[in-house]
């Protein structure tokens, strides 16, 4: 016995719809074009050395050395802290004298001839 409900329960609808203009010619020769367009690009490209194993590549040692920073900030700014607790607002008078001849040495060091 079915139990009665004020709203109407929804059917089962399926979704149907045909092409209204189908060129089967037409389909035929865009997949031809795009199978011979495939081999071309195929035959260009050497195995193991595409672009795309090349950009990710790259793509790593510049993580690398963003990650070198990162760890270096976090190393920079746990020794503060640490110096902080321990000898005071000496540590940022440290900071203030060794920065520039941190800076001065790494300009010195790259006008350097090689």
């Amino acid at each position: 016995m079915k139990i009665p409900s004020l709203s109407p329960i929804p059917k089962y609808k399926r979704f149907h719809i045909t092409p209204r203009y189908y060129d089967p010619v037409k389909d035929e020769i865009a997949q031809r074009t795009s199978r011979i367009k495939q081999e071309m690009d195929q035959r260009d490209i050497e195995p193991g050395n595409t672009t795309f194993s090349g950009a990710f590549n790259r793509h790593r040692r510049e993580d690398k050395q963003a990650n070198m920073l990162t760890v270096l900030i976090v190393l920079l700014l746990t020794s503060f802290f640490t110096g902080y607790l321990f000898y005071g607002n000496n540590v940022f008078y440290l900071f203030l004298i060794l920065f520039p001849a941190y800076i001065f040495y790494r300009i010195k060091v790259s006008s350097r001839p090689k």
